[in-house]
């Protein structure tokens, strides 16, 4: 009985492993029939978009290529149901329309390629940029020379008075003492006027001039920082010109070449050369190709002072009624020794720290003048020398008595006044008192005035 049921049991066993092999063997298949439906139609689906047509692609933004990338998705979910594949895919038909539309909204792009390609014209925006820069040099040009041609007054000083001479430079000396780039443009100038037939040229105290034969067709001048170019030209015949000319012939010595023409750059030495060109048209003078020579190296740089020895530089004597004559050898040796030297340029305004760095105190006190009138010993003041600058004039003539009446919170009782430096003077004083302070006495003299101190008793 026992061995009927353990038999029974075993056969149940049998039939449930049999029927859980046959549904796990159900199960792989239906999921493997699921799996393989699933690869064809997104390999249908990949098909299909890649037979769509290429220029389609860069109308899509990487947005929408991303997009596309993820579509697959949903067509998992229908695959599921026996749907069409043509269902899936736009008509041929749609997908050009929809190109179309893109392409009209969408700029192509070679459009905005070509179009700062056309804005860049080398040859009319460079010659307009040309024009402009000379347009704005016109303004310049006389402030340029004006600037260095005012050379400030020099001070001698000696025992008891002083000589003001200015420095007259030579031609030769201008050349020699100007930048090495208008050495350069003198040397190319020379150069082109030279290889003119028959052309000479021969250097004078103020200028170098150019003949051919008798007469006079150009001369270089240095005016200031700049050098000038003069030619035989009618200046008239180049207004709203590229040319920027001068009519320089109200100066006597310019009226055989009165167009004056100021090289300050490579494109103004460019044009110089063709107004040379303009001189020789029409004559005899032919032009003939030779080897440049570097008259540059034949002038480095020196200083003043040597300058002076070989005669190039002349000092002017100026005299107080302002008329001028040369230094003789006579008025040489009375002068100080040129250490002692004070540049004063026109229209100084000197500070008191400034004063103390451009004089020396010994040629401060050589500077100071004795006055006719004796000292007062008596109540004592003193007085700022800016304080005489805001209640005097220039040139004015500053005595005690002067300083009572005009300055309002000076003590009127005082019969001995000080002179001490403070701030800044720019007017030249003719200033009497007792005493001086060292930089009071240098700010007064390089602000172009004169000290006198009285005498004591």
């Amino acid at each position: 009985m026992a061995g009927s049921l353990l038999v029974n049991w075993l056969i149940l066993g049998i039939v449930i492993g049999v029927v859980a092999v046959v549904a796990l063997g159900i199960a792989v298949g239906a999921l493997t029939i699921s799996m393989l439906t699933k690869k064809n139609a997104g390999g249908k689906h990949k098909r299909v978009e890649e037979a769509q047509p290429a220029p389609e692609k860069p109308a899509v933004s990487e947005k929408e290529e991303e997009t596309v990338e993820i579509a697959p998705a949903p067509v998992a979910e229908v695959a599921e149901e026996p749907v069409p594949a043509e269902t899936i895919v736009p008509e041929p038909a749609s997908v050009e329309e929809s190109a179309e539309e893109v392409s009209e909204e969408i700029p192509e792009t070679p459009a905005p390629v070509e179009e700062p390609v056309e804005a860049i014209a080398p040859a009319p925006v460079s010659e307009e940029a040309e024009e402009a820069e000379e347009e704005d040099e016109r303004d310049d040009d006389s402030d340029e020379e004006e600037e260095e041609e005012l050379v400030g007054k020099v001070m001698f000083a000696s025992a008891n008075r002083l000589v003001e001479v200015r420095y007259d430079r030579s031609f030769t000396a201008r050349l020699i003492q100007t930048s090495d780039k208008n050495k350069d443009y003198y040397s190319e100038l020379k150069n082109e006027l030279l290889r003119y037939r028959r052309v000479k040229s021969r250097v004078s105290w103020k200028q170098e001039s150019f003949r051919k034969g008798r007469e006079l067709k150009a001369k270089m001048e240095i005016r200031g920082k700049t050098l000038c170019l003069y030619l035989a030209l009618d200046p008239a015949q180049f207004d709203e010109s590229k040319y920027i000319v001068e009519d320089a012939s109200e100066v006597k010595r310019n009226i055989d070449v009165p167009c004056k023409y100021r090289i300050k750059n490579d494109r103004r030495l460019r044009y110089a050369k063709e107004l040379i060109a303009m001189v020789f048209e029409g004559t005899d003078a032919v032009y003939k190709e030779t080897e440049p020579v570097n008259y540059a190296v034949e002038f480095p740089y020196e200083e003043t002072q040597p300058l002076i020895e070989r005669e190039l530089i002349k000092l002017v004597r100026v005299r107080d009624d302002g008329t001028e004559e040369d230094v003789s050898e006579d008025v040489m040796e009375e002068i100080a020794p040129a250490e002692e030297e004070i540049v004063i340029p026109e229209a100084h305004e000197v500070t008191a720290a400034e004063a103390v760095v451009e004089m020396k105190d010994e040629v401060a006190k050589r500077l100071v003048r004795e006055s006719g009138n004796v000292s007062v010993r008596g109540k004592q003041t003193i007085v700022n020398v800016d304080t005489l600058g805001e209640y005097f004039n220039e040139g004015e003539t500053v005595t005690l008595d002067d300083m009572r009446e005009r300055i309002p919170f000076l003590n009127k009782s005082a019969t001995y006044v000080k002179v001490l430096a403070r701030g800044r003077l720019s007017k030249a004083l003719v200033v009497e008192a007792d005493d001086f302070s060292l930089d009071a006495i240098k700010m007064i003299i390089l602000a172009g005035g004169t000290v006198y101190r009285k005498r004591d008793e």
